[in-house]
């Protein structure tokens, strides 16, 4: 059987399984960007930042390179108690493939300079500066639906 036949007859369900994939993904982290949303806030201090340089892995061939990580380091304090974090982001770390980038969300955060922190009320020691990135979510979403219409059509043309 030539490929293209098996693709009209199976492709549907790559295209539609993908689609269902990344809707799935999109609505976990938008819940936990709305659920994150709802943590209480408290004021921070900046101790220092920077930007880190890494490696993203890749072969050397394709996909290598830098990639430019926002380092904060800020103290604050719940419950009379102190913790440190390093939390820029609340889905982790990003990193930047231009160092002028990270660098431009470091501007806010320099040492001394007085931050809103967000925690987790049940987990305290869990705090970030930023909430996510809706434009990620929002775009998984998008292709998601994207990928499912395409699995869609291909079922009904391979009928």
């Amino acid at each position: 059987m030539p490929m293209t036949n098996w693709f009209m007859q199976n492709g549907w369900m790559l295209f539609g399984g993908l689609g269902i994939l990344s809707i799935a993904t999109s609505c976990f982290y938008g819940f936990k960007y709305l659920r994150f949303r709802q943590f209480p806030v408290v004021e921070g201090v900046v101790e220092s930042s920077s930007v880190v340089a890494a490696w993203d892995g890749g072969n050397g061939d394709v996909g290598g390179g830098w990639t430019y990580i926002p380092s904060v380091t800020y103290q604050y304090k719940y419950n009379g108690e102190l913790f440190t974090s390093k939390n820029v982001y609340s889905f982790g770390y990003r990193g930047y493939a231009f160092r002028t980038a990270a660098e431009k969300v470091l501007q806010r955060y320099s040492p001394g300079v007085k931050v809103v922190v967000r925690y987790d009320p049940l987990k305290p020691s869990f705090s970030f500066l930023i909430n996510g990135t809706r434009m990620m979510i929002s775009a998984s979403l998008f292709v998601g639906i994207l990928f499912f219409i395409f699995g869609t059509l291909a079922y009904l043309h391979g009928k």
